[in-house]
């Protein structure tokens, strides 16, 4: 309901109570009308004045909007996509290991060692080899995703592959740090990368809290699932993943999120991976102390 304040006399001194400039001498009556009285007042005001010119007709129609979609593909693609990209570099995984333990086992890098390579240098040649390969395969599939993801951003869904690339590579480093033995380094690194994939199902949609799911993105095929959650979450509504939208949550996550837990899980596989290779037992080289990262402190 709406409050009409009219004064009494004929001239166009209409104004709120309450004002410097409301003459004493007016007794304003207040008016109480609805919506019907309201279209009446202004009618009779102004209908005179703009009939020459337009009709005042008009009638309410509601707000153009989408109609609600429901695309089973997309719904699909959150279980399933996740679970095929993991299962796909469960043989990349598999040679990446068995290539790193097989030098380990010859006893290659210690021979490099000796010709005063760094292990800068050993571990950036891992990077640039394999780095190649994935970047090929996540290219790739960034365009089927023209296809798959039609709104979202290349460059997002190419971002998003190729950090989960690089941080598979760590995995991997971390893996052949724990083991001597080749064959039960690429059976152990197969078994854990597929087991890591299994938080996703606990904190998917809004089944987590945003702090469970920060804690579920250190397991790298649970974030790279997340961030696949997150881009079918934007195609359901026809919108997509872009530059603009990548920092909105979506049941507590953003995209830009995942792509830093990426990021941070690629730093620390590989920190852990340096850290075990120097602190476990070998045929040959000195062991490090365990706390050797803060014997600065001693």
């Amino acid at each position: 309901r709406s409050k009409i304040y009219r004064s009494r006399y004929s001239n166009h001194q209409t104004r709120r109570p309450g004002d410097e400039s409301w003459p004493e001498e007016l007794n304003p009556q207040g008016l109480i009308v609805n919506g019907s009285e309201m279209y009446d007042l202004m009618k009779e005001r102004f209908y005179p004045t703009v009939k020459p010119f337009i009709p005042f007709t008009f009638r309410e129609v509601a707000m153009p909007t989408p109609n609600y979609q429901v695309d089973p593909f997309l719904q699909f693609l959150v279980n399933a996509l996740p679970f095929l990209w993991t299962l796909v570099f469960l043989w990349p995984v598999s040679r990446l290991v068995g290539s790193i333990m097989n030098e380990k086992a010859s006893r290659v890098k210690e021979g490099m060692k000796s010709m005063g390579v760094t292990d800068f240098v050993i571990l950036s040649s891992w990077y640039i080899t394999y780095g190649v390969v994935f970047g090929i395969i996540s290219l790739y599939f960034a365009l089927i995703s023209l296809y798959l993801f039609p709104n979202s951003s290349f460059l997002m869904v190419l971002m998003l592959l190729v950090l989960f690339s690089l941080a598979t590579i760590s995995f991997c480093l971390l893996v052949t740090a724990l083991f001597s033995n080749p064959r039960l380094a690429a059976i152990f690194a197969v078994i854990a990368f597929f087991v890591l994939y299994l938080p996703f199902f606990v904190t998917m949609n809004h089944y987590g809290t945003p702090v469970a799911k920060a804690g579920s993105c250190l397991a790298l095929p649970t974030c790279f699932a997340e961030g696949i959650s997150i881009l079918t979450a934007f195609e359901t509504v026809g919108v997509g993943v872009t530059e603009l939208n990548a920092s909105t949550p979506v049941h507590g996550f953003s995209f830009t999120f995942v792509l830093l837990m990426l990021l941070c899980d690629c730093v620390v596989y590989l920190l852990l991976a340096i850290y075990f290779e120097k602190v476990m037992p070998h045929e040959q080289g000195t062991r490090w102390p365990w706390h050797f990262p803060v014997s600065w402190l001693f």
